[in-house]
């Protein structure tokens, strides 16, 4: 069972557990009531794409290829955020959703915006630095597959050579044991 997307889930919603913890780091002791009112709007949004991506995870790879190709038409019918975002996690879930790089620019398109509340950016940042991560893994794992590749083929061209002067050394002692002895 691949562990990548509940992994990615529970890094998720223990960022959300530390904004909630955190929603004023930095300021003095003054409540914040203009925060407070974005926060209880978008605070459901968050825990929407928590809840909808972990229900992600535990569809077949055909229903999550399926969501992901409902959620891709409703980003071309109409662009939001939310949808942008969602779609995110669900590549970062889900190979076959796009590339980590769509992803990204999913991401990037988003944080754009300036007109998007707190939470929702705060999330798509750190999804965005999930991505990244993931695309960095990515990397590393296609660099050492190419390394493996070159290894196997340098070691097969010495099992090659290896043959070949184990069939000289035979060649030269069949010779040797069929000769006279010099004396």
């Amino acid at each position: 069972m691949n562990r990548m997307p509940l992994f990615f889930l529970l890094l998720l919603s223990l960022f959300v557990s530390a904004c909630a913890q955190f929603p004023h780091a930095g300021k003095k002791d003054q409540p914040d009531v203009k925060g407070a009112a974005i926060e209880s709007q978008t605070k459901p949004l968050v825990t929407y794409l928590l809840d909808h991506g972990l229900a992600f995870s535990k569809l077949s790879e055909e229903q999550r290829l399926a969501e992901c190709r409902r959620v891709a038409v409703s980003l071309k019918n109409q662009s939001s955020a939310f949808d942008r975002i969602k779609l995110s996690i669900f590549i970062g879930m889900e190979p076959g959703c796009g590339s980590v790089g769509d992803g990204i620019r999913l991401l990037d398109t988003t944080l754009e915006n300036k007109k998007l509340d707190e939470n929702l950016q705060r999330f798509a940042r750190y999804q965005l630095v999930i991505l990244q991560r993931l695309q960095e893994q990515s990397a590393s794992g296609q660099k050492l597959k190419k390394q493996l590749r070159t290894s196997k083929a340098n070691q097969d061209a010495l099992e090659k050579k290896l043959d070949a002067l184990q069939s000289i050394e035979e060649s030269i002692n069949e010779r040797g044991a069929g000769a006279p002895p010099n004396e």
